[in-house]
C-alpha cells in the first residue's frame, strides 16, 4: 500500500499531514500479543493533555524501546498506554524503514517506510467503538494500532523539532508504504 500526500500553497501555512490507520494483523481480538520495532532512538515526551513538552528522550531504558521487536504488551501483561511521538530522523528525507509490526498468531507481517521524520504510534488504549465491527464484535481497547508517519507534533511550538512551514513556490510532498507479507 503506497500514500503519497502533495500539498502546495500561496501563504505560509503549517502542513503536516497523516493518516489515522488501525492496523490488526490477526483476528485476537487485540493488538497486545503483536510484535512491534520501531526503528527510532528517541520520542517525545507528552503531558497530562497528551501534548508534547519539546522535551527529546532516549527509548533506552523506557517503556517506549521497541528498537528490537517486542510484544506491545508489557511484562506485567498490561497494556503500554502508547500514544507518542518517535523521533525517526530531524527533517524529512528519503523513503527509509520505521517500524515493523508482527503477529506470531497469524505469521502475517507488515513494514512500513516513510520520508517523514517522525512516527505516531498509538496502542488503542482507548478505542471503544460504539458500533460493531468485523463479524460483530465490538471494537475496544487495544483493537488495533495507528503506525502515523508525520512531522513531529506540536513542532510551531518547539524551535528543536522538524518544521511543518510550508512556504509558496515549495511542494509538501509525502510517501509511506505499508508492505504486508508472511
Amino acid at each position: 500500500l503506497d500514500i503519497v500526500y502533495e500539498a502546495t500553497t500561496d501563504r505560509p501555512t503549517l502542513c503536516n499531514l497523516a493518516h489515522h490507520s488501525y492496523f490488526v494483523l490477526d483476528d485476537s481480538g487485540d493488538v497486545l500479543d503483536h510484535r512491534l520495532q520501531v526503528l527510532a532512538e528517541r520520542y517525545t515526551p507528552v503531558d497530562a493533555e497528551m501534548i508534547p513538552t519539546g522535551a527529546v528522550l532516549p527509548v533506552a531504558g523506557t517503556r517506549f524501546d521497541f528498537r528490537s521487536p517486542r510484544p506491545i504488551r508489557q511484562p506485567d501483561g498490561g497494556g503500554p498506554v502508547i500514544d507518542h511521538n518517535y523521533c525517526i530522523a530531524e527533517a524529512r528525507g528519503a523513503l527509509r524503514p520505521v517500524a515493523r509490526l508482527s503477529s506470531p498468531a497469524s505469521g502475517v507481517g507488515l513494514e512500513l517506510r516513510s520520508t517523514e521524520p517522525g512516527l505516531q504510534v498509538y496502542d488503542g488504549a482507548l478505542l471503544d467503538v460504539p458500533v460493531p465491527g468485523v463479524d460483530g464484535r465490538r471494537i475496544g481497547a487495544f483493537a488495533g494500532i495507528a503506525l502515523e508517519p508525520q512531522v513531529w507534533p506540536d513542532a510551531p511550538n518547539h524551535p528543536g523539532f522538524p518544521s511543518a512551514l510550508l512556504r509558496p513556490g515549495e511542494t509538501y510532498r509525502q510517501h509511506t508504504q505499508y508492505a504486508f507479507g508472511r
